[in-house]
């Protein structure tokens, strides 16, 4: 019918070719005896060895081993190799110890993260001409070691690869994530993969009994009487599962669920009477309106012969995805500040997202976030102080929550437990009960012309009687100086003053924000040396015209896809990790 379709196939990354070479590396990081895996490696391209180099050290090995009947490993002989390439071939081995040294050093996912981006992993993905589909089965791959990580604080490369083998011994799949583009056409999936998603319409198809409810056991081994019971109740939850994915399916209708089955389906050559399932009897009728189906489709032949023409599939280009991204894109501070500093490193970093797993400063820079929100929503609610038992409290809940080594918990928890207290000792008498807490622009529609904005401030707090209030936002690290956060030295940029002068524009165009924003302050939250500051910033009207400026323009050449570091050499000190990428 010339109708065009998304097929949206739930993909098991653990099969994918660059899956299974980053795996492969992870391994010879831990153990690079393997001679398989080490081979492989070395042969893929992306280790900066010429693959006939490869070739050269895996036939020597066989002279070795089977001719001389000599035993002796790909790694300790790679060192004995006569090859033009040898000095890249001993700087790839030196990397490889280097990486295993600083395994033990950081959690898990942080150590993915350096891998992927020291190893050349990242750059031999981006010289493929289906780099996209490398980077998703990469990033889903990273997802699921991400939480991983989150559930085993001590995780590690051994115990990675373990449960990599028991995913595949017990045929579990890490699904490839969604890449579903904003295009015209049908998108068809599974129930599973629908999950999180929403479309205007909905099409549920053979509602069958045994399709959708009560399907067939196919248990090779009769029970015993006395068990029963037990295979009656596992059926019933094996129902239960199936009602839940058939009401996810359902619900994914934003406004119409169309579903559908005949009386009949072949079967084995023969036609099989079939009923409606049951989970769509349990549909309270209110809700339903019936139609027998009588329409005929016309030409059936003609039909066919246009359903079954085979279509070549079209790939799609770097600019369609990217566009796909910016489909809905929503401009921040922090964005605008990374497009300022390199446009390349906003592509990589904010719109593709590369695989990144924070720092540990990172991390304790968010765990101080969440207590003083919780700690201020607490007072807010309440009007009353809670006691600095409960910030320091809701920091250690929420340090628990990042991914770190023990010893770097230990560390931030020492650390972030006497800032807080010091914090509290130093302002407890001046708090005062915040107008809002944690102040969310995502879902208020704010535009600056044809520029779609966002962002969260962390803090709102009343100047006055008259509608007057102050914003204000934490920040960890050093405290600054009023010259270096208007960037007025040598070491600043003026990010920390832009940043406030963007939630004033934020706050001026949201219909929805109550009151005026006059002041804007940096409070910085960790001290030093047992000292606290807060930092009034001041903006005047010409700071917020020349923002706003700024902002359209950035806006605009990022829809316009215009991501080019404007270094001459092409990469510069902000982009120079994704360098030949």
């Amino acid at each position: 019918r010339g109708v065009d379709v998304v097929f949206e196939a739930s993909n098991n990354v653990l099969e994918s070719r660059a899956v299974g070479i980053f795996l492969d590396y992870l391994s010879i990081i831990d153990d690079p005896y393997d001679d398989r895996k080490f081979l492989n490696v070395l042969s893929c391209g992306f280790s900066g060895i010429d693959t006939l180099d490869a070739y050269k050290l895996s036939r020597y090995l066989y002279e070795i081993n089977y001719s001389r009947k000599e035993k002796i490993s790909a790694f300790d002989a790679a060192e004995s190799l006569d090859a033009p390439n040898k000095e890249s071939l001993m700087i790839f081995i030196k990397k490889l110890s280097e990486l295993k040294k600083v395994s033990a050093e950081i959690a898990f996912a942080p150590f993915c993260e350096k891998v992927l981006k020291e190893s050349g992993f990242l750059e031999w993905i981006y010289q493929k001409d289906d780099k996209m589909e490398y980077l998703r089965q990469i990033s889903s791959l990273f997802s699921e070691i991400k939480e991983l990580n989150f559930e085993d604080p001590s995780l590690d490369i051994k115990k990675f690869l373990g449960k990599i083998e028991i995913y595949r011994e017990y045929k579990i799949l890490i699904q490839e994530e969604s890449f579903l583009l904003e295009k015209k056409g049908v998108k068809v999936m599974t129930a599973h993969r629908s999950k999180g998603l929403e479309f205007e319409h909905v099409f549920i198809t053979k509602a069958v009994d045994n399709n959708w409810g009560n399907r067939k056991s196919m248990d090779k081994i009769k029970l015993p009487e006395n068990l029963l019971d037990i295979s009656s109740k596992l059926e019933f939850e094996k129902n239960e599962d199936e009602r839940r994915l058939f009401f996810v399916a359902l619900t994914r209708a934003k406004e119409k669920a169309f579903i559908t089955y005949a009386e009949e389906y072949r079967s084995g050559g023969n036609m099989q009477e079939k009923t409606i399932s049951q989970f769509v009897k349990e549909i309270d009728e209110k809700y339903v309106e019936f139609s027998d189906g009588d329409e005929k489709v016309g030409d059936v032949e003609e039909f066919l012969d246009e359903k079954l023409r085979y279509k070549e599939e079209k790939k799609i280009s770097e600019d369609e995805y990217l566009k796909s991204l910016l489909s809905d894109y929503k401009l921040s501070v922090t964005h605008l500040d990374n497009y300022l500093e390199c446009p390349r490193k906003f592509k990589f970093r904010n719109l593709i997202r590369i695989p990144e797993a924070k720092t540990k400063y990172m991390a304790l820079g968010t765990a101080y976030h969440k207590a003083l929100e919780r700690f201020f929503l607490e007072f807010k609610n309440s009007g009353k102080l809670p006691a600095k038992d409960i910030l320091i409290l809701e920091y250690q809940n929420a340090l628990k929550r990042e991914l770190l080594t023990y010893k770097e918990w230990e560390e931030l928890e020492k650390m972030g437990t006497e800032g807080l207290s010091g914090y509290y000792d130093t302002y407890r008498e001046t708090m005062a009960i915040p107008e809002a807490v944690e102040y969310d622009f995502s879902r208020h529609d704010v535009y600056l012309e044809n520029a779609h904005l966002t962002g969260k401030i962390d803090k709102i707090e009343k100047v006055d009687e008259f509608g007057n209030v102050k914003v204000v936002d934490y920040k960890t690290g050093n405290i600054r100086s009023k010259n270096e956060i208007s960037g007025n030295t040598k070491n600043s940029d003026g990010n920390l003053k832009r940043q406030i002068v963007f939630y004033k524009i934020l706050c001026d165009l949201d219909s929805r924000f109550k009151g005026k924003m006059v002041a804007g302050e940096l409070d910085f939250v960790q001290g030093k040396d047992g000292k606290y500051k807060k930092e009034l910033v001041e903006f005047t009207d010409s700071d917020v015209s020349e923002l706003k400026e700024t902002i359209i323009s950035v806006y605009n050449k990022i829809i316009n896809l215009e991501f080019e570091c404007v270094d001459e050499k092409g990469f510069c000190d902000a982009c120079k990790e994704y360098t030949k990428i």
